[in-house]
């Protein structure tokens, strides 16, 4: 299931002049469901915290921490291993998720980029 963001206009005046912009609004789990479905449609699966902190325009920090703990509750991630997630809502393809796992976790011993 994908959350759709809340839409709504912003309407200003200046003078006799009418100004309008239509925004977006997404709170940071419906940042991270995109940004997932994003990753994963272009060829990711498997994604550890300092990604994930990129994807969201974040430091990694406790807090951050906490938000991607309180996703696994809810079910949005999956954790795989300490600091390495993929996603339940969009789930990748299985093997690659299993190799991307052993990769991350045997950084340096694949021969492969």
């Amino acid at each position: 299931m994908f959350i759709l963001p809340l839409q709504y206009t912003v309407y200003l005046t200046i003078g006799d002049k009418l100004y309008t912009n239509k925004c977006v609004s997404m709170n940071k789990s419906e940042k991270l469901t995109a940004a997932l479905a994003k990753a994963i449609s272009s060829g990711g699966s498997v994604f550890d915290t300092a990604e994930i902190a990129y994807m969201l325009d974040e430091q990694v920090t406790p807090k951050l921490t906490n938000f991607l703990a309180g996703c696994v509750n809810k079910g949005t991630l999956l954790r795989v291993s300490k600091g390495i997630f993929t996603s339940t809502i969009t789930p990748p393809e299985l093997s690659m998720v299993l190799f991307n796992v052993a990769k991350k976790l045997r950084v340096g011993f694949f021969n492969v980029h």
